[in-house]
């Protein structure tokens, strides 16, 4: 008797039909959410492989500009600090 009643799934008659229905209304919902997320992620993947190489040249034109900068930079600090060692040897003197 007791394998008969395990062999078979049963539903009690206790389980109320509004429990039931709102369990599977509830998961079709979140199945249709998650398509919904798995669509918008897979826009913005699509957005961002598109932009990409564009944003790598800007970043890599900045970089470049920042470099020049920095050299224009140190050859001015290195200016400075030859008039700098120029007026303190004179006024040593």
């Amino acid at each position: 008797m007791t394998d008969d009643i395990s062999a078979h799934w049963s539903l009690d008659k206790r389980v109320p039909i509004a429990a039931l229905l709102a369990v599977v209304l509830q998961t079709g919902a979140m199945i249709w959410w998650a398509s919904g997320v798995e669509a918008r992620v897979g826009q913005l993947e699509q957005r961002h492989d598109s932009t990409l190489p564009s944003r790598i040249a800007v970043v890599e034109s900045k970089v470049d500009t920042a470099n020049q900068n920095f050299g224009y930079n140190r050859a001015v600090m290195d200016k400075i600090d030859g008039k700098l060692d120029t007026l303190l040897n004179d006024r040593k003197k």
